[in-house]
Parts: structure tokens; C-alpha cells; sequence
């Protein structure tokens, strides 16, 4: 059986507000962002298909997501997780299966509240609001 965590959200901090529509600059934060630590294990919020392992910034590689696409085609990203060894493009995975490890955020933002990036996105790149 597997354990599941209520997280909270990341309130404000020297980086912003965790919360979905926060202000970023010009933009809004279109995701949530779930305080963890850096190696905790993260799980799927959903079960489907691993569609992508990516990474979170173009300048460096240090910082993963992982992608799940589920069956009604809706792809949840979670950033700043390191995908688990032998996790692979077009696997399937059941909800709450362990994907990767938490990395450390606060490592390239000092002083931020360490967390996950959860967000979801349409097929058409429209984001739908994390419950």
C-alpha cells in the first residue's frame, strides 16, 4: 500500500507566491507549487504514460520535470524532480507510483521555500487549475 502526503502549498517568499495566478512580472504562475525537501520522493498524481523527462531550464541540465500524460490526454508536469533510474519514455504508471526525487530549488534560488512545480496542460497548451 502506498503512503500518501498532504502537501502545503508554498506561500510568499523572497521568490513569490507559490499559489496558482501569483503574479510573475508580465505573466502569472500557471501551476502550484507543494512544499517538500530536497529528496523526497515524488509520486504521480495520476496514472497513464510517461511522455517526456525533461529539463527546467535551458541553461543547464541540473534541473529535471517529469511528465505523465493521462488517458483523457491532460499532461501533468512535475518540475524540479529527478526522474528515477530505469523510468522511461512511454512506461506506464499507476497513481501515486514513485517518478523521481526531489531536488533542491533553493540551490539556484537562494532563500526560496523548497518545493515541486505541479502543473497541468490541455493538449492545446491551455493550463487547467491543479486540485
Amino acid at each position: 500500500m502506498k503512503a500518501l502526503v498532504s502537501l502545503e502549498v508554498r506561500t510568499t517568499d523572497k521568490h513569490g507566491s507559490g499559489h496558482w495566478g501569483a503574479p510573475r512580472g508580465d505573466r502569472q504562475h500557471m501551476g502550484v507549487d507543494y512544499v517538500c525537501k530536497p529528496g523526497w520522493l515524488a509520486v504521480t498524481p495520476v496514472g497513464g504514460v510517461v511522455t517526456r523527462l525533461g529539463w527546467c531550464y535551458r541553461d543547464t541540465q541540473e534541473y529535471r520535470y517529469v511528465e505523465v500524460t493521462d488517458v483523457g490526454g491532460l499532461r501533468h508536469r512535475l518540475f524540479y524532480v529527478k526522474p528515477l533510474a530505469g523510468l522511461s519514455i512511454g512506461q506506464r504508471v499507476d497513481i501515486h507510483d514513485p517518478v523521481g526525487v526531489v531536488q533542491d530549488i533553493a540551490a539556484r534560488y537562494p532563500e526560496i521555500t523548497p518545493h515541486i512545480h505541479y502543473e497541468i496542460k490541455r493538449q492545446d497548451g491551455t493550463y487547467v487549475k491543479p486540485a
